[in-house]
């Protein structure tokens, strides 16, 4: 069963993916996260300029690793464009905004948004899927602690 957190964090970042691709046909990755507190953040990368860049999944990755070793996050999500495949087949794909959601408690789920873009009239959407997934941001060292 996903967490609360995790609902929490899509209704944040699903409608947030589709402004962004309704408004420049494209959207770039991003991270939130949800405190011990209940607050919801979004989080950003910065340039040397101070104002927010686009920057590589791998960057969101790194910053998520190094946020989630405090002890104040409960949950994170990193959002990015992606695709998925109809019947594991290659040449039925599809773009999807792709959600992945790790918790402290050591669940994690990535949920996939498929879309296609419809001439002169938006983007059609298709029902939001969810799969288990393997962890990413919260580390363990050989001890089995958090790191």
């Amino acid at each position: 069963m996903a967490h609360p957190d995790f609902d929490r964090l899509l209704e944040f970042c699903l409608p947030f993916a589709q402004q962004t691709l309704k408004k420049y046909d494209d959207f770039h990755p991003f991270a939130a996260k949800v405190g011990t507190d209940g607050t919801l953040s979004p989080l950003a990368i910065y340039g040397d300029d101070d104002e927010p860049q686009a920057a590589p999944v791998e960057q969101y990755e790194a910053l998520l690793r190094r946020l989630t070793a405090e002890d104040d996050i409960a949950a994170v999500a990193l959002c990015y464009d992606s695709v998925v495949f109809a019947n594991g087949e290659d040449d039925a794909s599809q773009d999807a905004i792709a959600v992945a959601l790790e918790h402290v408690d050591g669940e994690c789920i990535t949920s996939f948004l498929p879309y296609r873009k419809r001439f002169l009239l938006g983007y059609k959407y298709d029902a939001l899927v969810a799969q288990p997934s393997e962890k990413r941001f919260w580390m363990e060292d050989s001890t089995g602690g958090a790191i």
